[in-house]
């Protein structure tokens, strides 16, 4: 069910997806630039009289002091030239530059938000917000699924490289992504009024008793007794008003201050409500939380990598599942049932490759004359009257656990009870570069074994759907049966490219663990010429043309005798004029 999830709901959000990460990645350069940028002042190093103070030796006009979300203070003050706002340095007052945000940010956050459709595109980046949090849970549970368990959730990935970076960058962005999206689907609810949103506390205006002119801001008692750290915003006077006073916003509250003598007029604090707030706020933007915004710029740079990688893994599987039949899937001729079969064949697939070939052979099976019932290992049932044939086969997913189709196989398993004669077979499919190559078709033959069903053949494990393999294990069939199947295994036609073996080099026999990196270089073409009007051949040599290749492609060797090949991570490029493998010696290897 996970996979299905994960599948079919990243197909048609991809897109939405990708556009919400790349815009929300240039939305976080903006906390990460102005924390770099802003002069911080330290807890107990000025207070809010003495910052105001010396902003007021600077500037005329003075209508605010600001102290950003990211730690930046920014003056608004009012000159003949007009209205103006300016970056300051706090412990000086001196400007350091015009404060403006950027035409880029500003069109960015609007599209970020909404795709520029207005409500209709609030309820659409909400509705993309939910899909990644299905996402990123359905991720979860087949990534801990593939790995092994809770217990192996850190152990590296194996597999292509799409899918060892689709692993690994959503491990390592998964906390930021489901802190994005959770804090999104939270800004969304407010956004449309589905939770009351909080703002700061909304006091009356207070009326000045004495209406006496204002005392020096340096000597005002409330403000000397809030720290500058803890400052969000101050409103000055009005001048010539001497009804306006002093109007604070902190961390803590909000308030009024007399310009005259200094004191609190009126003081409330922040509700927890509204702390909580700003919190998933500064969670979602990173604003003031320096390292966190990093944290989620890498998040917002990985999510397309993951997207695109999830891409090719997904076709790669629709290309694999039609390795064996036609795109649409095969049609079973004379399909019997599962109580008149003769030959049961049963599959436990994640994707569809196993499912494909079990198709094509039970369709040869067919062909030759059996009755033949197909299903999935999870449709086991418990008693096949007529049978005197059963093939169970399946690939094995993460650290030897069942595939989907199989999962509940070895439970059913339990009360299986075949006739005297039936003889089993266990056909097992995988990758040998995992540590558990087969894992779940040994546990299926120890549970035949267990059972003590008879077996036509030991179990034949597949690397890789090796052709060669298949074809082997199908003929030893064809002998037991004493009938001639015939498969057409899609068979790719490949150029070879001719290679001499120039160095090797020997390591780990010492620890019973032999490895040999082999280094080849491109093979000898001889080539002859004949002059007929002299009636003499020349003859030489030429060295083969190399193919483009990088570290990490996979290189198919066919060793001098084999028509199969057998592949290998590549630990060179083309440009060294060396194809360098490393071969280590496998349990029930291939030599």
């Amino acid at each position: 069910m996970s996979r299905l999830i994960h599948t079919w709901l990243a197909l048609p959000a991809a897109l939405f997806i990708i556009l919400v990460a790349l815009s929300g990645l240039v939305l976080s350069f903006e906390p990460i630039k102005e924390t770099m940028a802003g002069a911080s002042v330290e807890t107990g190093q000025m207070s809010v009289a003495s910052l105001a103070a010396k902003v007021e030796q600077t500037y005329q006009g003075i209508e605010q002091i600001k102290r950003t979300n990211n730690g930046l203070f920014v003056v608004s003050y009012a000159s003949d030239q007009g209205y103006g706002e300016d970056q300051i340095n706090p412990l000086s007052g001196v400007k350091i530059q015009a404060y403006e945000k950027s035409a880029l940010y500003s069109w960015m956050q609007r599209f970020h938000r909404s795709f520029f459709m207005g409500d209709n595109g609030r309820m659409l980046v909400a509705i993309v917000a939910f899909s990644l949090l299905v996402l990123s849970i359905s991720g979860l549970c087949l990534m801990v699924r593939r790995l092994g368990g809770l217990k192996h959730f850190f152990k590296l990935a194996k597999g292509s490289l799409s899918q060892k970076l689709h692993t690994e960058l959503s491990r390592v962005a998964l906390v930021g992504i489901l802190a994005s999206t959770l804090t999104a689907l939270y800004l969304s609810a407010m956004t449309f009024s589905l939770i009351p949103e909080v703002s700061a506390p909304e006091l009356d205006y207070p009326q000045r008793i004495q209406q006496l002119a204002s005392a020096p801001v340096a000597s005002l008692q409330a403000l000397q007794d809030v720290d500058a750290s803890q400052l969000v915003l101050l409103e000055f006077p009005y001048a010539g008003d001497l009804e306006s006073v002093y109007s604070v916003e902190t961390l803590s509250g909000a308030g009024y201050v007399d310009p005259t003598s200094g004191h609190w007029l009126d003081f409330q604090v922040n509700s927890s409500f509204y702390q909580i707030n700003q919190f998933i706020r500064a969670l979602h933007t990173g604003e003031g939380m320096g390292f966190w915004a990093i944290f989620l710029a890498l998040c917002s740079l990985a999510l397309p990598v993951i997207s695109i990688t999830g891409l090719i893994i997904w076709l790669r599987k629709k290309i694999n599942s039609a390795a064996f039949g036609q795109k649409q899937g095969l049609t079973i001729q004379n399909f019997s049932s599962s109580q008149d079969a003769n030959i049961i064949v049963l599959a436990g697939s994640e994707g569809l490759s196993t499912w494909r070939f079990a198709q094509e052979f039970s369709q040869a099976l067919i062909s030759s004359g059996n009755q033949v019932h197909l299903n999935k290992l999870n449709q086991l049932e418990p008693m096949y009257a007529k049978a005197s044939h059963v093939f169970l086969m399946s690939s094995t997913y993460g650290e030897g656990q069942a595939p989907a189709s199989a999962s509940l196989f070895l439970e059913k398993a339990q009360q299986l009870n075949l006739p005297e004669t039936c003889q089993v077979s266990v056909l097992g499919f995988g990758d040998r570069q995992f540590t558990h190559f087969v894992g779940f078709a040994k546990q299926v033959e120890k549970l035949v074994i267990a059972k003590g069903f008879k077996q036509m053949l030991p179990l034949t494990s597949i690397d890789r759907f090796c052709q060669a393999s298949l074809e082997a294990w199908i003929e030893k069939v064809s002998g037991c049966l004493n009938q001639s199947l015939c498969l057409k295994l899609d068979k790719k036609t490949v150029t070879p490219f001719q290679m001499q073996l120039a160095e090797q080099s020997s390591y780990g026999e010492e620890v019973n663990a032999p490895v040999r990196i082999l280094r080849f270089k491109a093979g000898i073409n001889k080539v002859a010429v004949l002059n007929a009007a002299e009636d003499t051949e020349l003859s030489f040599e030429t060295e083969s043309i190399w193919p483009k290749f990088e570290v990490g492609d996979l290189v198919g060797i066919m060793p001098p005798g084999s028509d199969f090949a057998r592949y290998y991570s590549l630990a060179s490029c083309d440009e060294e004029g060396m194809l360098e493998i490393c071969v280590r010696k496998q349990v029930e290897g291939e030599c």
